[in-house]
């Protein structure tokens, strides 16, 4: 059977041209921002999400479309649901994804790459999702990301994360952590 894109995340999170964060939905702090109805609905579907990314700072270019080559494949599997495509101002390629299970959402895949730069996944994991509701958080949880990248990654890693994250994909504004 094909490998799991959890596998995939377990096989690579300890491989040191690997980013590998998991952020619980607590680290948006929550408490001390003022949400809507529908946003404090949509965070309280969602229980964490998983980030791995491959630096091409880190890594190389062989390697690279390696690990690419096989994400992509990873991603064929007819569990995965096409929500959106897109390209990117520095050619770059962005794909979002979800898993629906008895017509709940259960998981949201973001997968963005790039030539120059790399690639990265973002696994929204949470319960009964709600689409629409999730994409009015984009802002919260792109900024909580490029925060938590910031604060864990490399000095030399370059990712434009905060457009490969929930749903910042709907207002494109790249962003280049320093």
């Amino acid at each position: 059977s094909k490998d799991s894109l959890q596998s995939y995340f377990v096989n690579h999170q300890e491989d040191s041209a690997f980013i590998s964060v998991d952020i619980p939905i607590s680290f948006l702090n929550n408490e001390k921002i003022d949400f809507s109805e529908d946003q404090t609905k949509a965070i309280n579907s969602i229980n964490k999400l998983n980030v791995i990314a491959y630096s091409l700072a880190d890594g190389n270019l062989d390697e690279f479309n390696s690990q690419l080559f096989s994400v992509k494949n990873i991603l064929k599997s007819n569990i995965y649901n096409d929500l959106l495509r897109m390209g990117t101002s520095s050619g770059g390629k962005v794909k979002v994804l979800y898993i629906e299970n008895n017509k709940t959402i259960d998981e949201i895949v973001v997968f963005g790459y790039s030539l120059e730069m790399g690639f990265a996944i973002v696994r929204v994991l949470g319960n009964d999702m709600n689409l629409s509701q999730i994409m009015n958080l984009g802002g919260i949880i792109a900024l909580s990301s490029n925060l938590i990248v910031s604060l864990t990654s490399k000095v030399s890693m370059k990712f434009e994360i905060d457009f490969w994250v929930i749903p910042s994909f709907v207002r494109v504004k790249p962003f280049r952590a320093s």
